[in-house]
This record gives structure tokens, sequence and C-alpha cells, in this order.
């Protein structure tokens, strides 16, 4: 059985990130907008663009992988989540008035999807 990772630290690290550089992909944590969307290529294999379907971001950031996701025209609905909620405030506010998209702080507020992704919490 491992130990669970301190939140605390990790919440400190990306808020410090996103202060830093703001909704960009160093503020994400990422070298380069080139390696992000490298990233979301490669996650993006895994979906039938073809296909509605529901997504849940987990470590979600702003929103990014949405905005990738309708730049190549996929039909979704999407809910990012997020432990860093000045994040999530971003992404609300980036995504204001869209209604496939939808932003959570909080676990327990997730409900089923039909893919569940994450494209960087386990780099820390």
């Amino acid at each position: 059985m491992g130990t669970s990772p301190d939140l605390s630290k990790i919440r400190r690290y990306f808020s410090e990130k996103f202060n830093e550089h703001g909704s960009t992909p160093m503020g994400m944590d990422w070298n380069s907008d080139e390696s992000q969307r490298r990233r979301f290529e490669q996650i993006a294999k895994v979906i039938n663009p073809k296909e509605t379907y529901s997504i849940i971001d987990y470590g979600c950031g702003y929103g990014a992988l949405f905005d990738y996701l309708k730049e190549f025209g996929h039909n979704f609905s999407y809910s990012g989540f997020d432990i860093v909620e000045k994040m999530i405030l971003e992404g609300k506010k980036i995504h204001a008035g869209i209604s496939n998209c939808h932003f959570k702080t909080e676990e327990s507020e997730l409900i089923g999807a039909d893919y569940v992704l994450e494209s960087g919490i386990f780099n820390c």
C-alpha cells in the first residue's frame, strides 16, 4: 500500500506556475505550446472523434484540452477537474457560456463519462 501524495505541495507548486505564467502551457508546467499539443495529440488517439462522447479531464488546468478537441471538430461534453481553484476559475472565465464545458474543484461532483483522461498529473 503506497502513501497518498501531499496535495498541498502539488497545489502550491502548480499555483506558483500559474501565477507566474498564467493560462499558458508554461502556466500548466509544460515546456512549450508544442509539447502540450503533442501530449494532447497522443491522448486524443484513444477517442473516436466521429462519435459523440463525454470526457473528464482530470487535472484540467484552465481547459486547454477542451480547446484542442474543439479545434479538431469533436462533439463532446467536457468536465474539467483540478485541485487548483485559480485554474478552475480561469477555465470558467475563458469558456463562459459554452454549454458543453464544465469545471469542478470537487471530485465528488464528477459524474461518469465515456473517457477519463489526464495529461500530466503523474509528473509530480
